[in-house]
């Protein structure tokens, strides 16, 4: 980490968010790992503790970092909550197409399905027998069709033990949570149960294409439509 120099042209704090990083990139630091103390960062970077303090600020705010006052700051495991918080507004305020978010989510959860094969258990899948058997029951209810639907398509992408799909996932499903006016659309609620027993079958035979084509004919076949 080298020190600040006059050249430098943007805001002091947020160059020392970069050199910060930087750090931590090149010295490989994991989750957990605790960086220089804002006594050092001011000596090596030549810029005053007002400085430091409103960089680390940011990172924190950012969920970069943890300040543990009295002990030091550490880096934090992965999390893309505040990120999500800005994508929901971002999305809302720019009227993002609703066809475009659904390519996404269809794009994601193809890539899901593969890792799932990969990673996933014959425990876990034993999960999304149990949410088929409650669509077998119950998902003739549009309303409990809807919540067992989620469920399983939640749990599709977990299994995938991918962090990041997981997270994407969850930020999209707040996306569609928060819009109200959304229905789901679906020709027939028996096929639809019959397409979720479907994917589960592939899954247990460990087949990635008729995963694939499965779980696309099921996300083909529902569709999210405005009221």
């Amino acid at each position: 980490m080298q020190s600040i120099t006059e050249t430098d042209r943007y805001s002091l704090s947020q160059i020392v968010c970069q050199k910060i990083k930087r750090y931590i990139i090149e010295n490989q630091l994991k989750p957990g790992a605790k960086i220089p103390s804002e006594r050092d960062l001011v000596k090596i970077l030549q810029v005053s503790r007002t400085v430091i303090r409103e960089a680390l600020s940011s990172l924190e705010m950012i969920g970069f970092v943890h300040i543990r006052h009295g002990e030091g700051v550490f880096i934090r495991e992965p999390n893309l909550s505040p990120v999500s918080e800005q994508l929901l507004f971002h999305w809302e305020t720019n009227n993002l197409k609703l066809s475009e978010l659904l390519e996404l989510r269809i794009t994601l959860e193809l890539a899901a399905i593969e890792k799932a094969i990969q990673a996933g258990t014959d425990e876990e899948f034993k999960e999304l027998e149990s949410l088929c058997d409650e669509l077998n029951r119950d998902g003739h209810i549009p309303e409990r069709f809807i919540s067992l639907n989620m469920a399983f398509h939640r749990a599709l992408v977990r299994f995938s033990h991918n962090t990041l799909y997981i997270q994407l996932a969850e930020i999209i499903e707040s996306f569609f949570t928060k819009l109200e006016r959304l229905v789901l659309k679906t020709d027939s609620l028996e096929a639809a149960i019959q397409g979720h027993i479907e994917v589960l079958n592939t899954l247990r035979s460990r087949d990635a294409i008729a995963a694939r084509r499965s779980l696309k004919l099921l996300l083909d076949s529902m569709r999210l439509i405005e009221k």
